[in-house]
């Protein structure tokens, strides 16, 4: 899926029935409490009670594939009711152990955040900064953030991409917010702390290989990435 999920919900999500905390969201995905375990990715976040599932039919993602949750009780400056996101997909890669191989020295994670990057598809995002676990809202280390703005259906809107690799089960993984630019002020450190509460329920799936940025004199920065001693 070479594209930044967005799913028209505004109108469905207010009249669809809100699912039961304890429930299964998607296949091998239980939501409980304002927690969340991705079985499939060994992937765990937290998520505040306002957050809801999006009912059946309203997102396009496959149950074996991804989720989608909506943010409830959110208007815009005119008081429309409007749904910020938070989507996950996954996907086999085939792909995570080209950096062994001798003499290639491309991490896979490179190779997947650049085809899966929004800009590289679409002249409507625009970059607005990138971050890894050093200098942004995140805790898992082999992963890479991108934030952009963007117009959805004429509406501007924030939208942060993060990405990582399950290497052992060779999982392509995407985590991706939308939100619209009136209540971003609002809702961006509760979306920063969602993102932050991110973490892995198996390290050996994810291995000890960091991602960073590299910043060179010229103001050039790459995404780079090191093995810890």
């Amino acid at each position: 899926m070479n594209f930044y999920v967005r799913v028209a919900i505004f109108a469905i999500f207010l009249l669809a029935p809100v699912l039961v905390s304890g429930q299964n969201i998607a296949k091998d995905v239980v939501w409980e409490k304002g927690a969340v375990l991705v079985k499939p990715c060994d992937l765990r976040f937290s998520i505040p009670e306002k957050w809801a599932p999006a009912p059946k039919g309203v997102s396009n993602i496959p149950d074996n594939e991804g989720l989608m949750f909506g943010r409830l009780g959110v208007k815009d400056k005119q008081g429309h009711e409007i749904i910020p996101t938070l989507a996950m997909i996954w996907q086999r890669i085939d792909y995570v152990e080209m950096d062994a191989k001798k003499g290639q020295d491309v991490d896979p994670l490179f190779v997947y955040t650049m085809n899966k990057r929004p800009d590289a598809h679409s002249k409507d995002f625009n970059l607005e900064r990138i971050f890894c676990w050093q200098d942004g809202p995140l805790t898992l280390r082999y992963a890479s953030g991108w934030q952009y703005s963007v117009q959805f259906n004429g509406r501007p809107s924030k939208a942060i991409s993060v990405y990582t690799i399950n290497k052992g089960k060779r999982l392509g993984i995407q985590i991706l917010f939308e939100v619209p630019e009136d209540v971003w002020p609002e809702l961006k450190n509760e979306v920063e702390s969602i993102l932050k509460s991110f973490t892995v329920t198996s390290t050996t799936s994810f291995g000890k290989r960091e991602a960073f940025l590299s910043i060179y004199k010229d103001g050039v920065i790459v995404l780079d990435f090191r093995d810890p001693k």
